[in-house]
């Protein structure tokens, strides 16, 4: 997992591979800017959180769990609010069975809740071009 050095929590998670034949691969299938409206978390559970939007009437939150024979991340569950034309809340199971549910339990899987923050995180490089004000 390769994540942006932050001072704030939790940590950006921009990237996140694994090794199968001795090859790297890349686990993450998202091509959009990762960091910005799509957001990796490691989960409490050990699952791993994406959180996503195309704006503020579209957002979703998917939650996955790596498949080490497959060497990918499998989709588990999925949460996702449309407010295009009425709000909507809805929650898609791994069979694809979709229900709507409430926003106040859509809120509580968008608030991080369930988000690991005390996991500890080695310091690969601390390059010289990111500068924090404090």
């Amino acid at each position: 997992i390769i994540s942006i050095n932050e001072k704030e929590e939790p940590p950006n998670i921009i990237d996140i591979y694994g090794i199968n034949n001795g090859l790297v691969v890349r686990l993450i299938e998202d091509k959009n800017s990762i960091g910005y409206r799509s957001r990796y978390y490691i989960c409490k559970d050990n699952r791993i959180k994406n959180v996503g939007s195309g704006g503020a009437l579209d957002t979703a939150i998917y939650y996955y769990r790596l498949n080490g024979k497959k060497h990918m991340l499998e989709l588990e569950e999925e949460y996702v609010y449309n407010g295009w034309n009425h709000a909507t809340y809805t929650h898609t199971d791994e069979n694809g069975f979709t229900t709507e549910i409430s926003e106040e339990k859509y809120n509580y899987y968008y608030s991080g809740e369930d988000v690991d923050f005390s996991s500890e995180w080695e310091l690969l490089y601390e390059g010289d071009s990111v500068n924090y004000v404090e």
